[in-house]
Parts: structure tokens; C-alpha cells; sequence
């Protein structure tokens, strides 16, 4: 039979215990079932997965059976109660991390099967010896899969091959097309997706070619249209880089490749002849603004003598500026940024 001392004993002693188990982490919370050291150590975020900055220490390389690691950042994502990985196609971290903030961000909105058959579409098999040629729309976007340019380099070079096959099949253009009512240039952008890559002959290129260049109506205009068509051609013939074929097996290519040996217009001479008279300017500029208005009158004196543009001029910073050195250090929005945060 126990005393009251005796009881006193127990209590004392279960007291102890309770607080050593408290200390060493081993107290359970009330219906959470976890420890009291699962539960101090537990980790909370402020960042949500349709942030890119959660998924930026989750980007990973899958390493294939062979031991090559892949050039592009995977990740895996669970979502009512289904796990599934996703190639972002970019060895870009950042980029990969927006890629897969985006596809979750599908996930939420239209669900598993929809961004499956957005992001994973199944792929064509093409049997051997098959006379099937990719179209223009596919090519385009199972290349924008893979493609390491950014979006805005991409779009030009997507727009320079509709440019050339647009004006090789005389796809009919209206001013309508750059209206976002009724369709905009989806409809003239459909028209030549559809093509086929087969239309991209020699023979049709250099038609193309010679017609496009014949369009100005000066010689100087010729010069010009010589370098834009070299540049639109260089920019449309990105698309078919030996980097991109070789990952898209699937899709057949018509024989020669397009744009395969396409010969381009000598260099034209970018020698610049100014008809601007700057002493001229520089005094009206001093009558009219240098006590009017002397801020413009100031950009103006630096656009003129050093060549930097509105933007530069807009954002230029007094530490720029190199008074004893006679300096200006023109510096990119990115760089100011940062410089900025950093109290630089």
C-alpha cells in the first residue's frame, strides 16, 4: 500500500521525466503525432510552387544507363496523389526553374492529362523509309521543346522560316493579320504551318532569294534588302542546326535538308555618311534650351558627342561618370540592378 510520501514520490519522479523527454525530443503533440523535435525542426516556406524560386534547388540532370547526363534540367512533381517527372528542355537552372513553375502552375489550372498532353505530347513514330515530311507547325514546335535559345531568339527565327515559305507558296497578307480580332495572324500563321518542309527546295530558295532583293526600288534599297536576306535566311536556317535535328528523330526532314549549301549575298559595306551638322545643332539647342530647359538640353549633348541612346541616357547614374578620367561607363539595366541591391 502506497504512502502519501510515497506518491508524492511518483509524481515528482514522473515530473522529471516529462521534462527529459521534453528535452530530448520525444513528447508527442496532441494529435499531430509527432515529435517535439520533428516539430521544432519542422521547415516552413513562403514560397509556393508556382513560384520558380521553389523549384529552383529541385532542378535536376537525369543521368541515362550509359552514365551521359542529359544537357537539359528535369524535375519531378506530385500532385493529387500522382507523381510524374518533366524535362524543362534548357540547361539554363533560372529558365528550368520558370519552366516548372509554369507547368505546375498547368497542373493547378487544367490538370494532369491536359499538361501530360501539353508538355509530354506522345511523339510519331515515322516508320522506316516513310515519305511522310514534318510540316512547318510541327517542326517549329517540337524544335521549341529543345532548343536552348531564349523565347525572344526563338520567335526569330520561327518567323523568318514562315517569312520565306509565306512568300514561296504567295500566302495571300493583309494588314488584318496584325489585329488581335478575329484571330489576328492565326489565320496566317495556320496557312503556313501546315506546309510541308518539302516546299523548302534549292531551286525555291534561291528564287526566293533573287525575287526578294529585286523588291527595292533603288539601288541602295537592293544593298539593304541583300543583308536582310542574308540575315533572314542565317535566322531560319537555325532551325535545322545539326544540334536540333539529331533530338528529333521522329520528324522527317525532306532530302536536301532546307537551306542545305544556300549561297549568300556578298557583305554589303555598313559605312554610315551623316548628313547631320552637329555645330549647327548644338547652337540652336543652346538658344532654345540651355536656359529654358536645361535637362533635354543636357541628354542632348550626350547623345550627340558620346552616342548613347534615350534609354542609356534616361538611366545614367552620376557614379558612371569618371570626371578626372573624362568617362562614361555605360552599364546594362541587369548590372544597375544588382549594383543597386548591393549598395554599389
Amino acid at each position: 500500500m502506497a504512502t502519501k510520501n510515497d506518491s508524492k514520490t511518483i509524481e515528482i519522479n514522473e515530473e522529471e521525466n516529462a521534462i527529459a523527454c521534453s528535452k530530448s525530443g520525444l513528447i508527442e503533440s496532441s494529435g499531430l503525432g509527432k515529435s517535439a523535435k520533428q516539430v521544432q525542426n519542422k521547415k516552413t516556406s513562403a514560397v509556393g510552387k508556382n513560384s520558380a524560386s521553389y523549384w529552383a534547388s529541385r532542378m535536376h540532370k537525369p543521368v541515362n544507363s550509359r552514365g551521359e547526363e542529359s544537357p537539359h534540367y528535369s524535375f519531378q512533381v506530385q500532385f493529387k496523389a500522382r507523381r510524374g517527372s518533366f524535362s524543362t528542355g534548357t540547361g539554363n537552372k533560372d529558365g528550368a526553374a520558370k519552366i516548372a513553375a509554369s507547368i505546375y502552375h498547368d497542373l493547378l489550372t487544367t490538370g494532369w492529362d491536359a499538361t501530360m498532353e501539353k508538355h509530354r505530347p506522345k511523339k510519331m513514330v515515322v516508320p522506316v523509309g516513310s515519305s511522310v515530311i514534318a510540316t512547318v507547325g510541327e517542326w517549329i514546335d517540337a524544335a521549341k521543346k529543345i532548343s536552348e535559345a531564349n523565347d525572344t531568339t526563338f520567335n526569330c527565327y520561327a518567323c523568318s522560316l514562315r517569312k520565306i515559305v509565306g512568300d514561296i507558296l504567295s500566302v495571300k497578307k493583309s494588314k488584318k493579320r496584325f489585329g488581335p480580332r478575329g484571330g489576328g495572324a492565326s489565320k496566317y500563321r495556320d496557312k503556313i504551318n501546315a506546309a510541308s518542309l518539302d516546299v523548302l527546295t534549292p531551286a525555291a530558295v534561291q528564287k526566293w532569294r533573287l525575287a526578294y532583293v529585286k523588291l527595292g526600288a533603288t539601288p541602295a534599297e537592293e544593298r539593304s534588302r541583300m543583308t536582310s536576306c542574308n540575315s533572314t535566311i542565317r535566322q531560319a536556317r537555325s532551325l535545322f542546326s545539326s544540334k536540333i535535328v539529331e533530338l528529333l528523330p521522329e520528324l522527317r526532314l525532306p532530302e536536301p535538308a532546307p537551306f542545305h549549301k544556300t549561297k549568300f549575298f556578298p557583305r554589303q559595306s555598313s559605312k554610315y555618311f551623316s548628313r547631320i551638322d552637329p555645330k549647327q545643332i548644338i547652337q540652336q539647342a543652346r538658344e532654345e534650351l540651355y536656359e529654358t530647359d536645361s535637362p533635354v538640353f543636357i541628354a542632348m549633348l550626350l547623345a550627340l558627342s558620346s552616342g548613347l541612346r534615350r534609354g542609356e541616357i534616361d538611366s545614367l547614374q552620376w557614379r558612371q561618370i569618371d570626371f578626372k578620367k573624362k568617362l562614361i561607363r555605360v552599364e546594362s539595366v541587369l548590372v544597375q540592378r544588382q549594383l543597386e541591391k548591393t549598395g554599389g
